[in-house]
C-alpha cells in the first residue's frame, strides 16, 4: 500500500536541527526523492499519484507521455535504421549493420542503442520480421512499429508484411498475419494467403512443398496438404530407404542418385561363361532381375575323359585318369596323344609300335645344351644332327629311332598306298620335296602330306595323322637286325626329286654324320 509516512532521512535531519520546527515540507521533500528515483517499489500502490512503478528497475518513475510514441517515426536506407523525433526535438539515432541477420533475430540487443529523450535514456530495439527486410522497431515502452524500404510513409502495418488497412502498398486482408497479403504465395496453412477466396491447394497459385528427396523414383514428390497441415512425404510404392539386392529393377529406389548399386548386374546384360580349355566352349550368361542366371547357355561343359587324345574334361591334359588314379584312360596303348600305334612285323612277329606324329624338333631351340626332342606341330625340325645324336635324343625320352620296317609301314598309311603317304601317284606341292621350299619347313606345315590312320578311341580323324613322312627332312632310322653298323635315312627331303620321296626310299648315309636336310623321328613300344 502507499506509504505516506515521513522518510527516515527527513526525521534524522529534523533531529539535527537543520530545519526549524514547523518549516519542513515533508510532502515536497518526499516528492523530490521520488522524482530522483530514490524509492523502490513492487506495485504502483507504492508510488505517489503521478508516478508509476517501473517493472524493470523496480523504482517509481513519472508516467510516459502517450504522445511521445506518436511523435516518433522511423526511416530505413538499406541496412541503416534511423529513429526521428517530432515536436521540435532534435534527438535522433542511427543503427547500421553490415548484414541483416536471419528472420526473427535481433539486429540490436536491448540496450545496445539508446537515445536521450527529455533527460532520460530510452533503449531502442529492432528485429528482422521477414525476408522482405521489413524491420520491427521498438522505442522505449512504445509498441513495435514496422519500417522498411517497401513501406510507405504513414503506413500502418501491424503484421509487418508491407500491407495494411491504410497508407500502405495495398490493403491487407488480415493485418495480424504476415503470411496473408495480396499476392502472397499460397501455402499449406488453412488460410487464404493471397486473399482471392481460395485456400491452400485449391488455389491456382498454391506452391506445393517439395519433399527432401528429388532424384530417382522420388523425383517430383511433394508433401500433400490436408486441412491446412502438410503430410509426411509419400515417395510412392517403388521407394525404399535402403536399396538391397532385392530391388534390381533399373530404378533408383532409395533416391541417392545411383541405380541398382547393390545388384550384381543389370537386366539385359550378358556375360561370357564357361571355359575354352580343351573341348569345352564358352556360352552366354544372362542377367535376370539383377542377378546372373546360373545357366550358361550354349556352352560345352567338361565331360569324362575317353581315349581319344582330346581334353574332354577341359583341365589341359588329354586322356588322363581321374585325380585319384595314375596313368591314362587308354591304358598302355600309346599314352602320348602325339604318337600313333602301328602294327608292324619285327623279328618275324607282329608288334605294336607307337610312332611320333611329327619329325623331332628341339625342345628348347635357343639352348644348344638341351638335347631333349619335342614331338609337336609348328616347330622347325632338328637338322644337322648325327645318327648317334638322334639315337641319344630319343633315348632321353624313353624312345628309340624308328626301325626301318615300322617307319615304312607307318608311311604307307592304313590304306597301304605303297608309294607315297597320300596315294600311288606323285602330286606336286602336297609335300615339301622336289625343291618345293627353300629349306625345311615347320612340322605339319603341309596339311595334305599325311599318313592317315584310325584315331584311337573314336576321336577325330586329325589325331590319326602322321605328318611329313615324305619330304621336308630325311629321317634317321634304326638299322635292321644283323647290321647294327649301318646308317640309313628314309623318306627324302625338300631337296629330293619325286622318285626319292617315296615311303620305300632308303638311303645309305655312310658313317652317320648329319646334314642340313637330315632329321629324325622317335618311336616306342606300347
Amino acid at each position: 500500500m502507499r506509504d505516506r509516512s515521513l522518510p527516515v532521512l527527513g526525521l534524522a535531519l529534523l533531529a539535527l536541527g537543520l530545519f526549524a520546527p514547523g518549516c519542513f515540507d515533508g510532502d515536497k521533500y518526499r516528492d523530490k526523492l521520488y522524482l530522483q528515483g530514490q524509492y523502490s517499489c513492487d506495485t504502483e500502490a507504492d508510488c505517489i499519484d503521478e508516478y508509476v512503478c517501473d517493472p524493470q528497475s523496480k523504482k517509481c518513475v513519472p508516467p510516459s507521455n502517450p504522445e511521445d510514441c506518436n511523435s516518433i517515426y522511423y526511416t530505413a536506407n538499406g541496412l541503416n535504421l534511423t529513429v526521428h523525433f517530432k515536436e521540435g526535438d532534435s534527438d535522433s539515432v542511427s543503427i547500421s549493420r553490415t548484414g541483416l541477420p536471419a528472420q526473427g533475430q535481433f539486429t540490436t540487443e536491448p540496450g545496445a542503442y539508446s537515445v536521450t529523450r527529455r533527460g532520460k535514456e530510452v533503449p531502442i530495439q529492432a528485429v528482422v520480421e521477414n525476408a522482405s527486410r521489413l524491420v520491427k522497431v521498438k522505442f522505449g515502452s512504445c509498441a513495435f512499429r514496422c519500417v522498411g524500404q517497401s513501406v510507405l510513409a504513414g503506413c500502418v502495418d501491424e503484421d509487418c508484411d508491407g500491407f495494411g488497412p491504410q497508407g500502405c502498398v495495398g490493403l491487407d486482408p488480415d493485418d495480424t498475419d504476415p503470411k496473408v497479403f495480396p499476392g502472397a504465395p499460397e501455402v499449406c496453412d488453412g488460410k487464404d494467403n493471397d486473399g482471392d477466396g481460395q485456400i491452400d491447394a485449391a488455389d491456382d497459385g498454391y506452391r506445393a512443398t517439395s519433399c527432401p528427396l528429388q532424384v530417382g523414383v522420388c523425383a517430383g514428390a511433394v508433401q500433400q496438404c490436408v486441412a491446412g497441415v502438410l503430410q509426411m512425404c509419400d515417395y510412392g510404392p517403388d521407394y525404399v530407404a535402403i536399396e538391397t539386392d532385392q530391388y534390381c529393377d533399373q530404378k533408383d529406389n532409395d533416391c541417392n542418385g545411383q541405380t541398382d548399386e547393390r545388384c550384381a548386374c543389370r537386366d539385359g546384360e550378358t556375360n561370357p561363361c564357361g571355359t575354352v580349355v580343351g573341348e569345352c566352349e564358352q556360352g552366354v550368361q544372362r542377367c535376370v532381375s539383377g542377378h546372373w542366371d546360373p545357366v550358361c547357355e550354349g556352352s560345352i561343359e567338361p565331360r569324362d575323359e575317353v581315349c581319344d587324345c582330346l581334353d574332354n574334361d577341359c583341365d589341359g591334359t588329354p586322356d588322363e585318369l581321374p585325380d585319384n588314379e595314375n596313368g591314362y584312360v587308354c591304358g598302355a596303348t600309346c599314352p602320348d596323344c602325339n604318337a600313333i600305334p602301328i602294327i608292324a612285323t619285327l623279328g618275324g612277329a607282329p608288334a605294336t609300335i607307337c610312332v611320333d606324329r611329327h619329325e623331332a624338333s628341339r625342345r628348347s631351340p635357343d639352348n644348344p645344351n638341351d638335347l631333349f626332342p619335342a614331338n609337336v606341330p609348328g616347330a622347325l625340325p632338328w637338322t644337322n644332327v648325327s645318327f648317334a645324336q638322334a639315337q641319344s635324343a630319343c633315348q632321353l625320352v624313353n624312345k628309340v629311332l624308328c626301325p626301318i620296317e615300322v617307319w615304312k609301314a607307318a608311311c604307307v598309311s592304313r590304306d597301304n598306298f605303297v608309294t607315297y603317304p597320300y596315294g600311288s601317284d606323285y602330286r606336286a606341292g602336297v609335300c615339301n620335296g622336289n625343291n618345293e621350299a627353300a629349306g625345311p619347313q615347320a612340322t605339319a606345315s603341309f596339311p595334305e602330306c599325311i599318313s592317315q590312320w584310325d584315331p584311337r578311341g573314336g576321336g577325330p580323324a586329325e589325331i590319326g595323322r602322321l605328318f611329313d613322312m615324305s619330304g621336308n627332312v630325311r629321317e634317321w632310322v634304326a638299322p635292321p637286325d644283323g647290321s647294327p653298323g649301318d646308317r640309313y635315312t628314309m623318306g627324302g627331303s625338300y631337296l629330293s626329286p619325286p622318285e626319292r620321296l617315296t615311303c620305300s626310299t632308303l638311303e645309305d648315309q655312310g658313317n652317320g654324320t648329319g646334314a642340313a636336310d637330315i632329321g629324325f623321328r622317335c618311336c616306342s613300344r606300347r
